[in-house]
């Protein structure tokens, strides 16, 4: 069975819903330049591998909803990654490691940019 991200938006999205409620998160952390190169490229492959079936080849959205612009806190991606929601299973550290899923983030945070 091949593991994907449908869903991820929609989960989040309600996920930032109720955490407006509770107060402010601290956003995804900065990467440093020396680390965005090889970040950026291991995100690209990760989302390649286990979202772009399901988000578009750029984040854009198809069968699942649109991850750019990328505007979403860093626990609730995990949170939704490895519990799954909605249609969005979850997602084992053996299907996309946590550095993955970080590298993921700021490869589609680098694709919103790349449209300005």
């Amino acid at each position: 069975m091949k593991l994907t991200c449908a869903g991820l938006l929609a989960a989040v999205m309600a996920s930032q819903l109720s955490a407006q409620a509770s107060g402010p998160e601290p956003a995804v952390a900065a990467v440093t330049a020396g680390e965005a190169g090889p970040q950026l490229h291991q995100g690209e492959v990760a989302y390649a591998r286990t979202c772009a079936a399901c988000h578009g080849e750029k984040g854009i959205g198809a069968k699942g909803p649109p991850l750019v612009p990328f505007v979403y806190l860093e626990a609730q991606v995990m949170a939704i990654v490895r519990g799954g929601q909605g249609e969005m299973p979850p997602m084992p550290a053996q299907a996309i490691s946590d550095d993955e899923v970080f590298a993921t983030m700021a490869y589609l945070m680098a694709l919103e940019d790349a449209q300005h």
